[in-house]
């Protein structure tokens, strides 16, 4: 018997692991240097960036799909062709709420010399 738990509880160990790297939102930066910083952020039906804030000010435009900003603001759906701007500092969350895969490219600009 117990041989059998112990394959069954592998068994979903295995599944829940790859379920949960299957639903991370993918993060690729596309553009690093002192001046700015441009992100491809891929996400999953359900998923998102997590609230979070960044230091400088933030644009952002949908390529693919469709998400939901919220921030303080409020929420704002935005579908592909779509943009936005955050101030610097500002709380937000990116979130595909629809059944389709989205892309949204983040810009920020470090400094403006």
């Amino acid at each position: 018997m117990k041989p059998v738990l112990f394959f069954a509880a592998g068994i979903a160990v295995g599944l829940w692991t790859s379920l949960v790297t299957a639903q991370a939102p993918r993060s690729m930066a596309i553009l690093n240097t002192p001046a700015v910083y441009i992100e491809l952020l891929t996400l999953v039906p359900g998923d998102g960036s997590g609230q979070h804030s960044i230091l400088p000010g933030e644009v952002g435009l949908v390529t693919e799909g469709e998400v939901v900003l919220s921030s303080p603001n409020g929420r704002e759906f935005l579908q592909a062709g779509k943009a936005f701007w955050l101030p610097g500092l500002t709380p937000h969350d990116i979130r595909n709420e629809s059944n389709r895969p989205a892309r949204v490219y983040v810009v920020a600009m470090k400094r403006c010399d």
